[in-house]
């Protein structure tokens, strides 16, 4: 599931009230009967009225009169500087690994392996597992831990904790599931692999990441297949 997917009339992210208190904002949705837009927002403060709010999407993003100047009733600040965690599934065939385009998120048109958000109370080989057939329809045999790259994403605000792990090919050929998420899928060597990456995978292929006994060394591209496949940790 990429929830970064779900379209939203207004990003997420952090407010200003032209009073000065401070909001989060979760999502938009729309009423059930009126379907009129609707934003779902969190006080950031102690508000003896409540903590989360809803106001209809035209109030939330009017312009009011404060002082005699118009001013925007609710002023975006930033994205909700949290760091997020996700899941890589690395799964190979013949000396190929498995990569899909991505489409309707951060990261649009870049190839990575399949995978997405740890849902609440997954265990790693639970999301690994759904994420894999969610995405490109494939069951995948014994699913172990690989590495973790640390993942930043300046122009979208973002930063993720990738998780990578390595899941064995069983059979099958993968096809687009998510057409929201996925727009291509497909094997390619790793001395092969296509431009441009998702920054996780590039930061894995490169050696930026950590393994369970170490940390990763920076490599050239031309020894992609060892460090993405087998991490060596610095001396």
């Amino acid at each position: 599931m990429n929830l970064g997917a779900m379209e939203s009339p207004i990003p997420s992210g952090i407010y200003r009230h032209y009073k000065g208190n401070l909001y989060r904002v979760i999502g938009a949705g729309k009423h059930s009967e009126t379907l009129e837009p609707l934003v779902l927002y969190e006080a950031l403060y102690d508000n003896p009225d409540g903590k989360l709010w809803v106001r209809p999407l035209s109030s939330f993003t009017e312009v009011v009169e404060v002082g005699g100047k118009p001013q925007k009733r609710f002023e975006y600040l930033h994205a909700d500087h949290r760091t997020s965690v996700g899941v890589g599934v690395i799964i190979e065939r013949n000396e190929t690994v498995l990569l899909q385009r991505r489409t309707g998120a951060h990261g649009e048109g870049t190839w990575s392996c399949p995978g997405g958000h740890i849902d609440f109370g997954e265990t790693l080989e639970e999301c690994a597992r759904r994420e894999t057939w969610e995405e490109v329809g494939l069951e995948v045999g014994a699913v172990t831990f690989h590495a973790i790259t640390n993942d930043l994403f300046p122009d979208e605000e973002k930063h993720y904790i990738t998780v990578w792990v390595r899941a064995e090919y069983i059979g099958g050929e993968p096809v687009v599931r998510s057409a929201r998420e996925v727009t291509d899928v497909g094997w390619f060597p790793w001395n092969q692999l296509p431009e441009p990456l998702f920054t996780p995978l590039k930061n894995l292929a490169e050696g930026k990441g950590y393994t369970a006994v170490g940390v990763t060394a920076p490599h050239a591209r031309a020894s992609l297949p060892n460090i993405a496949r087998h991490p060596r940790p610095s001396r």
